[in-house]
């Protein structure tokens, strides 16, 4: 998953974020959830959390400590 991906995905939701924003030194390569900074101003960062879920499939299930 890129930075590229994530910026996509939230276009087709109706929010328009500059992957560049997006501070993302190499890709996702494993599934579950990500904490991805977006820089919104340059004093502002917040963190974005990206569920990373296997094509086609749906986020398992949280399971009770």
């Amino acid at each position: 998953v890129t930075a590229g991906d994530i910026a996509d995905y939230l276009k087709a939701k109706g929010f328009e974020i500059d992957r560049r924003k997006l501070i993302l030194p190499e890709p996702i390569k494993t599934i579950g959830d990500h904490k991805v900074p977006l820089k919104l101003h340059r004093d502002v960062t917040v963190p974005l959390v990206v569920h990373v879920v296997r094509e086609g499939g749906e986020k398992p299930a949280a399971q009770p400590s």
